[in-house]
């Protein structure tokens, strides 16, 4: 029997096994020139065969907030044709290299809590920014596509928001030194969060996208128990309010780096998917050995190592392991554990992508 890439999807996050194992990718703008030119084509999913995915959020803001005065305190450059300012505040400011940015935190001179109630916080759960998702939810899930619900935000849902905003040593300080003004901060983004989730479910959407960078390649960004008394029953609360809507919706949850120490609280309040499972730092196989039955691993080929340095038969051969140790019995989506940068080589592009179709199987498109 056929199956659509929502149904070989799903199948796949609930350990059952797949018709294919399902895979994607994304690139930098370099990569994306360099498809263009090679193949004339500018859809790199439809060309290495990726998933296609659905996906919902909110629309944009009306709001239109004066941010400059919360930026004083930089003083480097912000030429506007390099400088965009989001919703929330922080400035984004283009450098010399690649696609990489400067980072200004509006809160990064506050002090105290009026400073902190009288910020402009977005308006992200505004009626009129969800106009149209639950249609847009149903006509994808009509077209056999698994339709991902992303709480939307700077790029985490508690944690990286906070310090965005505030500056991450600021921010580290004050659940330190100031948890008061810390519990505020992250409160104020917490009620967001879970109104958005709740809706994401009333939508019902298939996967919840949640994450937040917790650690580096060398451990967490703070203890576990730091995490565990901050983070943890936050993010708790924003999963468990889309599961009041839609209690089978599955939970991807992102973080670079070694999260290993907290990999089973992160199951105790529902995650069911982890990503990116960095092979330099955590070992895809463990994952699956220890963790295999509770978690679909999203991702497992390094971006630092396998694709940029080895050779498409590297490549290959990295590919052919993660599908035959870690997808067994569904539970795995293989991707790049991060965007593919400028100097992963095409041969290695392609090696990946014809890897995941010679030993994972051919999806039907």
């Amino acid at each position: 029997m056929n199956m659509t890439p929502r149904e070989n999807l799903l199948a796949c996050i609930n350990h059952r096994t797949p018709k294919w194992v399902p895979r994607g990718g994304s690139f930098t703008p370099a990569q994306m020139e360099r498809l263009k030119a090679r193949t004339g084509l500018d859809d790199m999913r439809a060309y290495f065969k990726m998933d296609p995915l659905g996906s919902i959020s909110i629309g944009p803001t009306r709001l239109q907030t004066d941010f400059s005065p919360y930026h004083a305190y930089y003083t480097l450059p912000m030429p506007p044709e390099k400088t965009r300012v989001d919703e929330w505040g922080v400035g984004w400011v283009r450098g010399s290299v690649l696609h990489f940015e400067d980072m200004v935190h509006p809160m990064h001179s506050f002090t105290t809590r009026a400073e902190f109630e009288g910020y402009p916080y977005p308006d992200l759960d505004a009626d009129y920014r969800r106009a149209g998702m639950m249609e847009r939810a149903e006509t994808q899930r009509e077209a056999g596509v698994a339709v991902i619900g992303y709480v939307p935000g700077l790029g985490g849902t508690v944690f990286e928001h906070a310090w965005y905003m505030r500056g991450l040593e600021n921010m580290l300080t004050d659940m330190l030194a100031d948890p008061e003004l810390a519990a505020y901060h992250f409160d104020r983004i917490t009620d967001m969060a879970v109104s958005n989730a709740r809706f994401l479910g009333e939508c019902g959407a298939d996967i919840l996208f949640t994450g937040d960078d917790i650690a580096t390649q060398r451990g967490m960004m703070m203890s576990p128990d730091m995490w565990r008394e901050w983070i943890k029953p936050r993010l708790g609360k924003v999963i468990a309010a889309a599961r009041s809507a839609k209690p089978d919706i599955a939970v991807w949850y992102h973080s670079d780096g070694d999260c290993r120490e907290v990999i089973p609280d992160l199951i105790e309040i529902g995650v069911t998917i982890l990503n990116p499972i960095q092979p330099e730092c955590i070992d895809p196989v463990w994952v699956k050995r220890e963790y295999g039955r509770e978690l679909c691993l999203w991702g497992t080929i390094g971006t630092q190592t396998t694709l940029p340095f080895g050779t498409p038969r590297d490549v290959r051969e990295t590919v052919r392991k993660m599908i035959e140790e870690c997808g067994g019995d569904g539970g795995l989506f293989i991707a790049p554990t991060h965007v593919i940068e400028p100097d992963v080589p095409w041969e290695n592009i392609v090696a990946m992508y014809e890897a995941c179709c010679e030993y994972g199987g051919e999806p039907p498109y």
